[in-house]
This record gives structure tokens, sequence and C-alpha cells, in this order.
């Protein structure tokens, strides 16, 4: 008896352990929040802002426009050079990553400082 009863509190006690984990996020951002830079989940919002570091000739922007119109789900790009921001349009059904639009920053040899979502 004595045993059975040590074996049901074990059981609760591992039970109790047992926590369910949240699923993983389906996407890397709301609107409105900072998007982590390195994430390959797709960006949950319709556009977002690119602050890059450096961009501060027509011809950087030409550059940098070409790269992150080849990511897929990208739709329009407009670069400022005035302040370093990249403003980026997504299509509706696909949203790249922030980790793929890195890399097209990166690819036009520039430095990615922060993307947020709108």
């Amino acid at each position: 008896m004595r045993s059975l009863i040590s074996l049901v509190l074990m059981t609760i006690a591992l039970a109790g352990c047992a926590v369910q984990q949240p699923p993983p996020p389906a996407s890397n951002s709301a609107p409105g929040e900072p998007v982590e830079v390195s994430s390959d989940l797709p960006i949950d919002a319709a556009a977002a802002t690119l602050y890059v570091k450096g961009l501060s000739c027509p011809l950087c922007a030409t550059n940098i426009d070409k790269q992150l119109a080849r990511v897929a789900g990208v739709q329009t790009v407009h670069a400022d050079l005035a302040t370093g921001e990249v403003y980026v349009e997504f299509d509706a059904k696909v949203r790249p990553s922030a980790a793929a639009l890195s890399r097209a920053v990166v690819d036009s040899g520039f430095t990615l400082d922060r993307i947020e979502a709108h």
C-alpha cells in the first residue's frame, strides 16, 4: 500500500513538471514592433523601415533598391538618403523574413542597424 501511494505521488509530481510550451510564433513581428534582424520568420506587417548605416549617395540607393527588390515578397523599395532609412512594402501573400532583408542590405555593401514593422 505504501509503495502504491509513493507511486501515485511521484506520478502527480512528474505530471506537474510537464509544462506545455506555447507553439512557436508564426511570424517575426506585428506592426509597430521592432523586428529581430536575424529571424527567418516572415514579417507580419504590410511594410517595414530598414535603418541602414552608410547610405548617402544616389548610386548607393540604386544598389540597395536592386538588392531588396530581388527578395521574395518585396513589392516596392524607397531609400531616403537624408535619413538612411529604406521603406519597403511587402506583397500581401508573401512576406519576407528579416534575415532575407538583412542579407540583401549586406550584399549591397551596407550595415543594417534595425528594422521596424509598419
